[in-house]
């Protein structure tokens, strides 16, 4: 899928897997790449893109639990988890304008009021240091990762490690971010 200068890409259960700036000499990955995941010896398959996990109405849920449903356009890609009867949580990864624009909405289907006490989404960029000694990788193919949360323009960027080259953000527009933040394995 291609969205402006960005080849999209996603796996079986709709994680997306690819995200290459077509402009880019590196083409620099800028999201966790689950091959890469396996031949390092890492065993995170639970926290690629998309991936989520949270308590509703007392209830613990996790993502890879749930066999989504993945529906494909040419502009739009859309991963819908029933997660039980009564709710739905689903990912719309769409063309806005030339920009990939990520769009989560979690679905009540009951009239009944939902305890949603807890929820996690990952989004996983690529600010990995590779488990070799190409150093040059390491350089121009990951990113340093800096978050800022506000009460509705929380936002994630991504800087190039080599500074040469463009980097990435992640910005909240709509909806309501209690926190972010990384992780390391």
């Amino acid at each position: 899928m291609r969205i402006g200068n960005y080849d999209l890409a996603f796996n079986e259960r709709g994680n997306l897997i690819k995200l290459v700036n077509t402009t880019d000499a590196h083409k620099m990955n800028w999201v966790i790449d689950p091959d890469y995941l396996a031949d390092a010896g890492y065993h995170d398959d639970d926290k690629l893109f998309g991936e989520f996990s949270g308590v509703i109405n007392g209830q613990s849920i996790i993502s890879t639990d749930i066999t989504p449903a993945v529906e494909q356009t040419t502009d739009t890609t859309t991963v819908n988890y029933a997660i039980n009867d009564n709710v739905d949580f689903k990912i719309m990864y769409q063309n806005a304008d030339g920009n990939v624009q990520v769009h989560y909405e979690l679905a009540n289907r009951t009239d009944a009021t939902l305890d949603v006490s807890d929820f996690e989404v990952w989004i996983p960029f690529s600010y990995v240091m590779f488990r070799d000694k190409d150093v040059r990788k390491n350089i121009h193919n990951s990113s340093a990762f800096f978050a800022s949360i506000s009460n509705n323009y929380t936002k994630v960027a991504n800087m190039r490690r080599d500074g040469e080259n463009t980097s990435l953000g992640f910005y909240q527009t709509q909806g309501e971010v209690r926190s972010i933040g990384s992780y390391c394995d």
